[in-house]
This record gives structure tokens, C-alpha cells and sequence, in this order.
């Protein structure tokens, strides 16, 4: 809601596509991308508080088993490495379908290893559709 109907969302876009072309239309850009690490750093907060409520224990490293999934969800819900033209609803059916992928394969009696080899095969494989399939905005 932020970020598509306020003037902070619209503002976050433009300087997001062209920093210099909102300064030139009277955008403070640094107080833009501050605001904007603001945001994030709260959201990450949040999560990590609530990850350490829901395991009872903080590691450093909490998250690191995250990040192939994660990558592999936004790659196959539609957001190109040069960004831009992705969508939440993309990343979550993205999230759908990787984690059916993943419980398919542990269902299958393979082993873990096979999650990720396939996490990385469908980032492979997503990224070279969305090269070959769309033009690139950028």
C-alpha cells in the first residue's frame, strides 16, 4: 500500500529507475534511499525477532539455509536479474511452486543434497528462460 498509492512509493520508483532524473525533478534522493535502508533494516528486524521466538535460540547464521530457496522463488515468479518488472504475487506463486519442487523430491526418497541441486537447476533454468523470453528494459 506504501509503495503504490504514496507519494513515497512513487518517489522510491523513480529514483530506484533513474537517481538522476529525480534529482532533476526536485527529489532528494539520498533522504529517498535512507528512508528506504530504514525500512529494510526494520523489516529485518522483525523477522529475525520473530525467527528467534519461533526456533528459541540466535545463530549468526540462522538464515544462510534461505537463500538458495529464496533466490530460486523470486527467479521462477518472474523477477529478472536486472529487476523492475517483478510482482508479489509472482514471488509467491514462485514460493509455491519451489517448495512443492522441494517436497516432491524429499517425498521422492532422495536426499537433501537433491533440494539443492534442484534449487540451483531452477534458477539455471529460470534465468535462461527469462533471457530468451523477455526483452530487456534496461
Amino acid at each position: 500500500m506504501l509503495y503504490n498509492r504514496h507519494r513515497f512509493g512513487a518517489q522510491v520508483k523513480v529514483v530506484g529507475d533513474n537517481p538522476d532524473s529525480a534529482q532533476q525533478m526536485g527529489i532528494d534522493v539520498k533522504r529517498v534511499r535512507v528512508k528506504v535502508f530504514v525500512f529494510v533494516g526494520i523489516g529485518a528486524a522483525i523477522a529475525g525477532t520473530f525467527s528467534v521466538m519461533i526456533n528459541f535460540t540466535w545463530w549468526p547464521t540462522a538464515g544462510d539455509g534461505y537463500l538458495l530457496p529464496v533466490l530460486a522463488s523470486v527467479f521462477v515468479g518472474g523477477t529478472p536479474t536486472w529487476g523492475g518488472i517483478g510482482t508479489v504475487v509472482g514471488g509467491a506463486i514462485g514460493a509455491v511452486t519451489v517448495s512443492f519442487i522441494q517436497t516432491g523430491v524429499v517425498a521422492a526418497g532422495l536426499s537433501g543434497f537433491y533440494v539443492q541441486f534442484f534449487n540451483g537447476l531452477i534458477i539455471i533454468l529460470s534465468l535462461l528462460g527469462h533471457k530468451w523470453n523477455q526483452a530487456r528494459y534496461r
